[in-house]
């Protein structure tokens, strides 16, 4: 009994925290869960659902973890894929310390010699963690290697006092600024492709946005695969799906496989993405057959078949 007891008071202690203080709960639930990609997929997609504002990550507003922002959450920095804590943690400190970075060429004058590798950089960029700075990602892309490089060897020389033929120190201003290619920012498919990437979720736009009215009609979504019970074994009843309940729903095709069985006929398998989450679609020979010629990544499609369940898990056996 003071084992229930004990629990009753913690769900009550937390059902009062989200009914009052959302934000901050959720904020705290994200930092606990920050290093389980897919756990944060799950509620920053929740997050986009109930229109609380998911702010992208900034390089002179985010810090270290999630944090609350006026109305919505801030993305912390430490959730971007191959961004390591420690790094992270000098380029917050020095903000704090000597001011808001002023630019691109600000920013890595100041933290070259925080142990920044160019892949970071790179996921910080397609991120959009530097767009405060107004440069299109295009363009910080074309410069980030060569001038991080240029600063790194800068540094060397100021550590090492190195002096010119005429035995001045030199002088690197003219060095150390970045010359911006001419060159046009990406397409909004491709940053929104980056973002997910990087991110784990669609930040500054949606590619189903223009299908969202039309979405609202289908008898499905993937937010029902967060209505379920759960025993003491991990066993999951999913209460809003049955199996065999018939559906229809639309998405992005997110990736695709194949196989074939062993009477030599092919059948598919498509992951398709709505906005709210993936989710596996199953193609049998007769409808591999009929479909495969635009089964395609990135293609967006309307799907109807039925819901299968099995070993927790919820596919769609399609049928056109």
């Amino acid at each position: 009994k003071s084992h229930a007891a004990a629990y009753a008071v913690l769900a009550y202690q937390t059902a009062y925290l989200k009914k009052y203080y959302p934000n901050q709960f959720l904020t705290s639930i994200l930092n606990n869960r920050i290093d389980k990609s897919e756990e944060i997929r799950k509620y920053l997609t929740y997050l986009k659902s109930i229109g609380t504002p998911v702010l992208q990550p900034d390089i002179n507003l985010s810090d270290e973890f999630y944090k609350t922002e006026g109305d919505g959450i801030r993305i912390g920095l430490v959730s971007l894929k191959n961004i390591g804590y420690n790094v992270i943690e000098l380029i917050v400190k020095e903000r704090r310390e000597n001011g808001k970075y002023a630019s691109f060429e600000d920013f890595i004058s100041r933290c070259a010699d925080f142990g920044m590798n160019k892949r970071m950089i790179e996921n910080l960029i397609y991120a959009g963690a530097f767009d405060c700075f107004n440069r299109p990602r295009s363009q910080l892309i074309a410069v980030y290697a060569g001038f991080l490089d240029k600063v790194i060897e800068a540094n060397k020389r100021k550590n090492s006092a190195q002096l010119s033929l005429f035995g001045t120190v030199i002088k690197e201003d003219n060095f150390l600024k970045i010359d911006y290619p001419d060159i046009v920012e990406y397409d909004s498919k491709f940053k929104l492709q980056k973002e997910k990437e990087v991110v784990g979720v669609y930040i500054t736009g949606h590619p189903l946005s223009d299908f969202k009215k039309q979405f609202e009609g289908y008898t499905f979504t993937t937010r029902l695969l967060d209505y379920y019970d759960e025993d003491e074994d991990g066993n999951k009843t999913f209460t809003e799906l049955k199996e065999g309940d018939r559906v229809k729903f639309g998405g992005i095709i997110t990736a695709k496989d194949k196989i074939v069985t062993r009477s030599n006929t092919t059948m598919g398998f498509i992951t398709v993405e709505d906005l709210y989450g993936p989710i596996e679609c199953t193609l049998f020979p007769r409808v591999y057959e009929e479909v495969k010629s635009f089964a395609i990544e990135d293609t967006i499609v309307e799907i109807s078949g039925r819901i299968h369940i099995k070993d927790n898990s919820v596919t769609i056996n399609a049928d056109k």
